[in-house]
């Protein structure tokens, strides 16, 4: 067994630009639902742009403060596993590449859940997959330890694929065993990511089992020190990204 992780994406460092998106608003990023066909049909049109080809990284631990402008993250009463409020702090890594490419699972493992959140700024298709790292012929003592302010020792955790398209539904059901290297499903255009601009992976590790095919992408920043143990740093699987 080689004891080593599985790219989630296929990325090509020489055109990956890491965005600040700290000072981005909303309404440069969602598109309505009304707009999206439109929005495909002449991003389409205008295949040049630079933009649209580069691939791009969203950091974690990132107070967008400005970025979230749907209702699903400004609702006080909407709650996600105990989160809510007026939520802007990313907990995740955004991993930003064409619409339409394979998104792989990066280890061995598990589907916990596999569905369609359809709210505008959710996570359109999305998979959560559980796994267990002390399968490992050889690894690190505590996976997850040194994580981003993180020390406890953890080898099971789940992890969320978000922003997909329709084929991460037909592909995969709960209970579903899933190798490293194995298509989880591909990265999903604006009409079914759930709205965003921007094709991308988010990629969030929870080390508490969810409820549902739904984590809190974003947090309050008071929920701050909770939220970094609940859904540590995924840089700690995914490699120095940043």
């Amino acid at each position: 067994m080689q004891d080593s992780f599985h790219p989630v994406v296929t990325m090509d460092p020489k055109h990956t630009t890491i965005l600040d998106l700290s000072q981005t608003t909303g309404q440069s990023q969602l598109i309505p639902f009304e707009d999206q066909q439109e929005f495909i049909q002449t991003r389409n049109r205008q295949s040049s742009q630079i933009a649209f080809k580069n691939y791009t990284i969203g950091k974690y631990d990132e107070d967008r403060i400005n970025l979230y402008s749907s209702e699903l993250f400004e609702n006080d009463e909407n709650q996600i596993d105990g989160y809510h409020g007026a939520r802007t702090l990313h907990v995740g890594v955004d991993l930003g590449a064409p619409a339409g490419a394979p998104v792989y699972s990066f280890w061995d493992g598990v589907v916990h859940s596999v569905g369609y959140n359809s709210d505008l700024g959710d996570y359109g298709y999305v998979i959560v997959v559980e796994y267990d790292l002390s399968l490992m012929k050889e690894k690190k003592e505590g996976a997850l330890a040194g994580a981003k302010g993180f020390e406890k020792k953890v080898d099971i955790f789940w992890i969320l694929y978000g922003h997909l398209d329709k084929s991460t539904t037909e592909m995969n059901q709960k209970g579903k065993i899933v190798k490293r290297g194995d298509v989880l499903g591909s990265i999903g255009d604006v009409d079914q990511n759930g709205g965003w601009s921007i094709p991308h992976l988010h990629f969030q590790v929870a080390t508490n089992q969810p409820e549902s095919h739904d984590m809190p992408g974003a947090v309050t920043v008071q929920d701050r020190a909770r939220a970094l143990l609940d859904f540590p740093d995924p840089r700690w699987l995914l490699g120095d990204l940043y």
